[in-house]
């Protein structure tokens, strides 16, 4: 079976046995005539053999690096009680080559791929098409996007709903949003891959900015400069920690992406002021009035 998909621009000719993916997944199948960007075969391999390269880190996956043969990078996931391969990824230098190998076919086998393998060739090819993955809550207002980025936890989602409930602010993806640069613009897209609350639209906009939410006990925004960006929403990125290459390609990406759009830093309660407050500065045309708090 081959099914096309069309995710943040980037487009997948997939070649499976049967259709294994999650609707979510199935949201972005989009036909195209062009060369697509990754290929993508999925098949069963009842004795997937270990990898002869090095071992660089292991986690939720164990990953190595591969000194011959078509595809540098191997990772495999085990099952937790006897230790066996369950699935095995392997892709090439540059994320376009990818063949996932599952040993049985079952429901975890099944999401792991959708949720957790298809993401990291997505994260990881993206950083050929000069975007990155940016751990956030991404909305469209007045056909921009803005995007709200903090660690689990922090409020961003509720933030969101406040632009969804009082300017009816659509969701482009609420948790992973991809961010690339497009003809020298910076533009946010809808992801699969949206957190719990499975948020997300096959859609994208011009992003006008990131802000970075703090909880505290009154509302200020202001502008954050350079070094305090690097510190607040580098975090915020999915960066391949696993590869010094890859690494600095990513760090260049962030680079041109922060030169290119406004980031904010907001101290808010969960409260409409605060969303009134974002508004009111990243879109001062909308407002009779608007005012900047800066602390820089």
């Amino acid at each position: 079976m081959v099914i096309k998909l069309i995710i943040a621009g980037i487009k997948w000719l997939c070649n499976v046995q049967e259709n294994i993916f999650h609707q979510s997944i199935l949201t972005f199948a989009e036909d195209f005539d062009e060369r697509p960007d990754i290929n993508l075969k999925v098949a069963m391999n009842y004795n997937i053999s270990l990898p002869s390269g090095k071992s660089i880190t292991k986690d939720i996956l164990d990953w190595y690096i591969e000194y011959e043969g078509a595809h540098r990078y191997h990772l495999l996931k085990r099952n937790d009680e006897n230790n066996e391969i369950r699935v095995s990824l392997k892709a090439n230098e540059t994320w376009s080559d990818i063949l996932i190998e599952m040993s049985c076919f079952n429901k975890f086998t099944i999401d792991f791929i959708n949720i957790v393998l298809l993401e990291v060739v997505f994260r990881n090819g993206l950083l050929f098409h000069n975007g990155l993955v940016i751990h956030s809550s991404c909305l469209e207002f007045k056909g921009e996007a803005i995007a709200f980025a903090a660690p689990s936890g922090t409020g961003k989602s509720t933030h969101a709903r406040l632009w969804q409930e009082i300017y009816d602010a659509h969701v482009v993806n609420d948790d992973h949003p991809a961010v690339r640069i497009i003809d020298g613009k910076v533009i946010a897209f809808g992801t699969p891959w949206a957190g719990e609350r499975q948020m997300f639209d096959n859609s994208s906009s011009a992003l006008k900015g990131f802000v970075i939410l703090e909880q505290g006990p009154s509302n200020k925004l202001w502008k954050l400069n350079k070094k305090d960006i690097l510190k607040e929403l580098l975090p915020r990125c999915f960066l391949p920690y696993y590869c010094s290459d890859l690494l600095q390609k990513a760090a260049e990406i962030f680079s041109g992406i922060i030169n290119k759009t406004n980031v904010y830093k907001l101290i808010c309660k969960p409260e409409p002021e605060a969303a009134m407050l974002v508004k009111e500065n990243v879109w001062p045309q909308e407002n009779e009035k608007h005012r900047m708090v800066s602390y820089e």
